[in-house]
């Protein structure tokens, strides 16, 4: 009988032996055992070997991934990301499929997140059967490669994988790795606030830090996924050296994201604190209140002392914001835009949302199964507003709306974005349930930024694992 049995791994307690099969504790009977020991065959050795080889991919797949950048190519930060999650996806595939083969086990997990993930990767395989650009659409953006449906079949694929092959408590070790694989990125961020690397970059790294991810808002986006798992690991582990180490990964977290000064991360870390506060165990919150005040305060002092430009930010925003609502603009080049003010991004968001809008509802195939995935830049020129040539971009070739939304909706339609919806809807169905509330939480910064931005490689990666990690719920 135990040769038949593939596990992974032996726990011998006290009068009560055990062992992991495919991820399930199962408790050991007596007729299992010869002299003393259990019978494991080779077969089961390759077995448990593959196993953790798997583990130790994910583990450096998250590790490493917001790390890689390489100046040698084009896009130096997005491409590089992307090729490496393309190989550790495929190693650990390889990894799954000859796993699955030796233990002659085909029987696999489909529970609540896989339905709306399935439809998000069915509605990109449909917009890219008709899509305006057909390599564009498999592929992805040439100088990114991500966001087309081969990327969509990868984070699908590892999303499978990590919901099927790991147990509950090796999925929790991987989300260990991926706040403290925080550490390095957010201490970049502090060092170039502090001046350092300035003038390497041709952006002013110091104005506004973006540290590994290539631009302050894609830094945000990531930083605002990690920081409610990392509180919840700090009120939830009970060893206080553990408690100190989240403490100081959530401050150095926090204060890497403020020094992006992106107005669309902070929204969302608002966003996600209002909900972790509002589900979390307010008993947890007491027993550490040491911990929690000194986290505010700390978070407040980094604030007011390193204000930078968020304030002139804000100014510019909302003064874009009413001149697009009451003035009428010439369709003519700005002849001054030597120098950029902080806001100008705002008018131009408006701009691109608004020409993006007419290309939804240009045509029914648009509306129902938009122009294919990564296909704006070819789509958008059409439908252009004149408004953007008043804009310090106005010679620019505009690649994404800066909306995921309606980035969705017009390269997916309808069906792409009611998909995407869905998974929204899921994940704060698991937050009304107080189910993971600091993995919904993260998430729902996430889906805030989502408004004024889009996924970069680790965004994604992130988004797919977190719904693997509130699977069990």
């Amino acid at each position: 009988m135990a040769s038949s049995i593939s596990f992974i791994r032996i726990f011998e307690n006290i009068g009560r032996p055990e062992m992991i099969i495919l991820g399930k504790t199962i408790s050991i009977k007596k007729e299992w055992f010869l002299y003393d020991k259990i019978v494991v065959t080779t077969p089961m050795r390759k077995v448990a070997t593959l196993h953790n080889l798997m583990v130790y991919l994910f583990h450096f797949l998250v590790c490493v991934t917001p790390l890689i950048f390489f100046k040698g190519v084009n896009e130096i930060f997005e491409f590089p990301k992307m090729t490496f999650v393309y190989l550790c996806v495929s190693l650990i595939f390889l990894l799954f499929s000859c796993k699955r083969i030796l233990a002659n086990d085909f029987k696999f997990k489909f529970s609540r997140f896989f339905i709306p993930v399935s439809l998000f990767l069915l509605a990109n395989t449909l917009s890219t059967l008709f899509s305006i650009g057909t390599y564009t659409s498999i592929w992805g953006y040439y100088t990114r490669f991500n966001g087309g449906l081969v990327s969509i079949i990868i984070f699908t694929i590892m999303y499978f994988i990590f919901i099927n092959e790991l147990s509950a408590e090796e999925r929790e070790s991987v989300l260990r790795t991926i706040i403290l694989g925080s550490i390095p990125v957010s201490l970049y961020g502090i060092a170039q606030n502090l001046g350092y690397e300035k003038g390497y970059w041709e952006e002013d790294s110091q104005a506004r830090v973006f540290a590994t991810l290539g631009q302050p808002n894609w830094l945000a986006a990531y930083l605002i996924l990690i920081i409610p798992p990392t509180l919840y690991k700090m009120l939830s582990v009970r060893d206080e050296r553990a408690k100190l180490l989240f403490f100081l990964v959530a401050a150095m977290a926090y204060a890497s994201l403020w020094f992006t000064y992106s107005l669309s991360g902070l929204l969302g870390f608002g966003v996600s604190m209002i909900l972790f506060s509002t589900f979390v165990d307010k008993a947890v919150v007491k027993h550490n209140l040491r911990f929690v005040m000194s986290l505010v305060f700390v978070f407040l002092l980094i604030s007011f002392l390193r204000p930078g430009v968020i304030k002139p930010k804000v100014i510019d925003s909302i003064n874009d914001i009413r001149k697009k609502f009451s003035v009428s603009f010439a369709a003519y080049a700005d002849e001054d835009t030597s120098e950029k003010r902080f806001g100008d991004t705002t008018a131009i968001r408006l701009g691109i949302w608004e020409g993006t809008k007419s290309l939804i509802f240009a045509s029914p195939k648009n509306f129902l199964i938009g122009t294919g995935p990564e296909t704006f830049p070819y789509a958008f020129l059409k439908y252009r507003p004149k408004e953007l040539n008043q804009t310090t971009e106005w010679n620019f070739v505009f690649n994404k709306p800066h909306n995921f939304y309606l980035e969705i909706f017009s390269n997916l339609g309808l069906f792409g974005f009611f998909s995407y919806l869905l998974i929204i809807k899921t994940v704060l169905f698991k937050l009304k349930e107080k189910t993971n509330f600091h993995l919904a939480s993260g998430l729902s910064a996430l889906f805030v930024s989502d408004f004024f931005g889009w996924h970069t490689v680790t965004a994604s990666m992130l988004l797919y694992l977190f719904l693997g990690l509130m699977e069990d719920s």
